[in-house]
């Protein structure tokens, strides 16, 4: 009876569900997804593995905010500006955000650059653009977040007449890529989705099949060819990390994902993030932003 009576206790505890403790071998990050197709996750998270002892499961969406709503992730790393990270906070599911990293933001143009703008200063290289005679245009890229440094530098140039030169069909994103490719015009864009666009015109013309490479408006199919020429040098979409919150979440792995947070922000990471290349190009395309936090969230106490 004894005997009987401790199978049945074990067989009961099998069946329970496992301590936190236990539970939190794992820290679950949902990140939007450059950090993760650009292969830079990949190359700083298996340290981290090593020395902490977790592992790191990826969720990447730009729906991470309701993944980590609905219980499925500890740690959310998403643009500052996107649109839901202030109510994921401001609701309370976020704790404080870090700033860990961010986009660079670059100038795309046509390998012949009729600008001859490659290598110059923002500012210059945007007045080369709009100049009478240069034969060049640009393509207006209605993101918010574009749109905002087109208007600086549209503004650092001395207003320009956009007369000739300016296109704007209210297009954003890769749609205003393929645009931009379609007419040989250049375009401002964050680095790693133009990269993604490129390699899926590259793909889409060995398939034989270039003018399905893009969303675009033009029936013409887009010539890859188009270049990142200029270095903006504005750390545009910096990236936030959010320890999701344990009092609005259960199950909330905080301490492995504060401690997931305070590697991304160490300054040997932080280097890491700045000499991160992707086999596409030679630019860099991350900017290295744990610098913007307040000294409680420098996360230097390592190197």
């Amino acid at each position: 009876m004894r005997f009987r009576l401790l199978i049945l206790v074990t067989l009961i505890a099998s069946l329970m569900p496992l301590p936190a403790a236990a539970q939190f071998s794992t820290v679950r990050l949902a990140v939007v997804p450059s950090p993760e197709e650009t292969g830079l996750l990949r190359s700083l998270l298996p340290d981290f593995e090593r020395e902490s002892g977790y592992r790191v499961e990826v969720y990447s969406g730009e729906d991470a905010h309701d993944v980590a709503r609905a219980g499925r992730a500890d740690l959310v790393v998403s643009h500052y500006g996107h649109q839901n990270t202030e109510a994921f906070v401001t609701q309370g599911f976020g704790l404080w955000p870090r700033a860990v990293f961010a986009n660079q933001i670059v100038i795309i143009g046509p390998s012949d650059d009729p600008a001859r703008i490659a290598g110059r200063d923002p500012a210059d290289a945007f007045r080369r653009i709009t100049e009478r005679g240069s034969g060049a245009s640009l393509v207006s890229n209605n993101s918010a977040v574009m749109k905002y440094l087109e208007t600086i530098l549209w503004e650092e140039a001395g207003r320009p007449v956009k007369d000739g030169w300016y296109v704007d069909q209210g297009m954003s994103e890769a749609d205003g890529m393929a645009l931009a490719a379609s007419l040989q015009a250049y375009y401002i864009f964050a680095l790693p989705p133009f990269l993604t666009w490129q390699q899926s015109c590259f793909n889409a013309a060995v398939s034989g099949g270039a003018s399905h490479a893009f969303a675009g408006p033009s029936p013409r199919a887009a010539p890859c060819n188009m270049q990142p020429l200029v270095l903006t040098g504005m750390p545009a979409r910096i990236m936030m990390s959010m320890v999701v919150n344990p009092q609005r979440v259960p199950v909330v792995n905080a301490a492995g994902a504060v401690a997931l947070q305070a590697y991304l922000l160490r300054p040997a990471v932080q280097a890491r993030i700045e000499s991160f290349r992707d086999l596409r190009s030679t630019l860099p395309m991350w900017k290295a932003a744990g610098l913007h936090n307040s000294a409680a969230g420098l996360g230097a106490g390592r190197p």
